[in-house]
């Protein structure tokens, strides 16, 4: 049965960045993603360098919903989460001078908590 699971655009690009960059088995999540990633990832390039305002509504204000084939999948997806709240931890225990950059990093760091939250309650569904 799948688990479908909503991620707002940013969260999505955090989490897709993370499987990218990491050595991932073919049962990845990031193979199942694959395509909603590399459409996503055009459309937000193509906007970051014609529309400033629709890139930044985009990446903010609207959701993807994506689907994992199991309950592996989300604790694959789980794992990465707290990866990226871990990475957004250290940028923060750096203490950023720049007000914007430590708000942002606050913000970024509290959203993911709150889907890990989800996340992990996609993953205790009855089957």
């Amino acid at each position: 049965m799948a688990i479908p699971l909503e991620f707002d655009v940013w969260q999505f690009v955090r989490l897709m960045d993370m499987l990218e960059n990491s050595k991932r088995p073919r049962t990845s999540v990031y193979y199942a993603w694959k395509s909603e990633w590399t459409e996503l990832d055009a459309r937000l390039g193509k906007l970051a360098t014609s529309d400033p305002d629709a890139y930044s509504a985009l990446m903010m204000d609207q959701q993807i919903i994506v689907e994992c084939k199991d309950v592996p999948q989300v604790v694959e997806v789980i794992g990465f989460a707290e990866r990226v709240v871990r990475r957004l931890g250290k940028e923060l225990a750096a203490k950023p001078k720049d007000k914007h950059l430590r708000d942002s990093l606050l913000f970024e760091k509290r959203e993911m908590e709150d889907l890990l939250a989800r996340l992990r309650a996609a993953r205790r569904r009855p089957k």
